[in-house]
This record gives C-alpha cells, structure tokens and sequence, in this order.
C-alpha cells in the first residue's frame, strides 16, 4: 500500500518509468509532447481518486515556486497548478507581492 489510501485507486498507479519521464519529469523540462500531455490530462479526467490527488498536490505544492513544479499532477501542468495555487493564495489573503 502507498503513503495514502486513494493512491491505491489511482490511473496512474504501477505506469512505468518511461511514462513518468515523459510525462512528469519531461514536462518540467521544457520540451513537453503534446500527445504525452494530452494522454496525462485525460487519463487524470478519467481517475476515480482525482478531487483526493488533487487536494493533496495542491497542499504540498502550496508554498512551492513555479519552477520547481513539475509534470502533469492531478490533471494539471505545472503552470495551471501554479496560477490556481496563486488564486488560492489571494482569495486567503496571503498574497504578499
């Protein structure tokens, strides 16, 4: 079992290496395929435990700056995890710059 229950249960669960190189880690390069994104992003939209992935990515990433983000997580590239962890920030009042 994985460090959370839902993981469990997720699409992406048991992918091989290969995938996450193209998909999580190539993404953060830079140099993502489109196919690779787009397959990442629908097998996320398919995912039984997405809202609990989601939740999650977006709590450990919360303080995380952009370029430190990497890959599709929780159906979203590192850049729309970014701007919406930024929204979130904002409709909280914490926005500091």
């Amino acid at each position: 079992m994985t460090g959370y229950r839902w993981q469990d249960d997720a699409s992406c669960r048991g992918l091989t290496h290969r995938f996450y190189d193209d998909v999580w880690v190539g993404l953060g390069t830079g140099k993502p395929q489109p196919e690779a994104l787009r397959w990442a992003k629908a097998m996320c939209a398919a995912c039984p435990v997405l809202a609990e992935c989601r939740t999650v990515v977006l709590e450990d990433e919360r303080d995380l700056p952009a370029d430190l983000r990497y890959g599709v997580c929780a159906g979203m590239t590192p850049q729309e995890r970014s701007a919406l962890s930024e929204y979130q920030r904002e409709r909280e009042g914490l926005h500091t710059t």
